[in-house]
């Protein structure tokens, strides 16, 4: 995707037999982009109306192509045929600068950073990180089996709210019952993750009509990933989540932190040449 400022396009490539591309074409998406870099990913999704063959490859199925116009704020949708892509949808995205779209089950979702400018630097020519001049959101959408979006009433939803979003995905876990959205740059009130960086990882339950039941639950994206007992709690400006949850039920999602003390001390113990790996679930 070409995310050009002056006009949008998706260019196609065939892959021969031996591995060489040869290209298709290009194909204008009905939008504009915001012709810079947009830290962030999944702004082109193939799939079906029923989830992702790539880059999430949860199924094998590769009959529509959904991209994200940055500068329009829209949403494209083609249907993917041998030699082409066709234009069968373009759906204002909900908010402002769409840059991350996932679909599952016949609902699509897009993640919109909300920014009204496309600087890259200040006017002292300092970088402008993505994500952090605006307020982010989500918005849902039903998918036709044909690609066509149909806006869902209630679905808008803001982000963690922490400042500094830096917000980077949207994706559903394989079930396509929960949501969950990456803010590289968030940050809570506590101290900062054991390795001294930042961001969180916001989740949202999902209804069958689509909408979203419970949300954002914000979890420290810092920690070594083991398991603890559960505990998340919603997003506030006070609160937050500072142990692993094990496990969302039926919903393959794992998500939380180790504390940062008991990080920091694990990571300060010494360690033995000759200690075999760790337990699974230690």
């Amino acid at each position: 995707m070409t995310n050009a400022r002056g006009g949008n396009a998706v260019v196609a490539f065939a892959r021969r037999a031996d591995g060489h591309l040869r290209r298709v074409g290009s194909f204008p998406t009905g939008g504009t982009g915001s012709g810079s870099f947009e830290d962030t990913a999944h702004g082109l999704v193939l799939g079906t109306s029923q989830g992702e063959a790539s880059p999430n490859n949860l199924i094998e199925d590769a009959e529509l192509l959904f991209a994200t116009n940055a500068r329009s704020d829209s949403i494209a949708v083609f249907r993917v045929e041998k030699d082409e892509i066709v234009e069968v949808d373009v759906q204002p995205s909900g908010g402002e600068k769409p840059v991350s779209v996932t679909v599952n089950r016949g609902v699509l979702y897009v993640l919109n950073s909300g920014e009204a400018t496309d600087d890259l630097f200040d006017s002292e020519m300092h970088v402008i990180p993505n994500c952090t001049t605006g307020t982010p959101s989500i918005t849902g959408f039903t998918v036709g089996t044909n690609g066509e979006l149909d806006p869902i009433a209630g679905s808008t939803r803001r982000l963690s709210e922490l400042g500094g979003s830096g917000c980077a995905q949207v994706s559903f876990n394989p079930a396509g019952n929960v949501l969950v959205v990456t803010e590289r740059l968030a940050k809570d009130e506590g101290p900062p993750g054991f390795m001294g960086d930042e961001g969180v990882i916001s989740t949202y339950t999902r209804n069958a009509d689509g909408t979203l039941s419970t949300g954002p639950v914000v979890t420290e994206a810092t920690g070594s990933g083991r398991s603890a007992s559960p505990s998340t709690r919603p997003a506030t400006s006070s609160r937050r989540s500072s142990s692993t949850a094990s496990w969302v039920p039926d919903s393959g999602l794992q998500h939380g932190t180790e504390s940062v003390a008991a990080a920091r001390s694990r990571l300060r113990a010494p360690r033995s040449a000759t200690a075999g790996p760790t337990p699974a679930g230690s």
